[in-house]
């Protein structure tokens, strides 16, 4: 089974490839700021 990873899944292209890839195998969906965390 293969592993996506896919990228700022809250945006709108990030949404619908997380929807239309279930089933070709692990998703693994990140949004930006887990991968950008902000800095205070």
């Amino acid at each position: 089974m293969s592993r996506i990873l896919i990228t700022g899944k809250t945006g709108q292209v990030g949404y619908e490839l997380e929807r239309s890839l279930q089933g070709l195998g692990e998703i693994i969906a990140l949004s930006n700021s887990s991968i950008f965390p902000v800095k205070a």
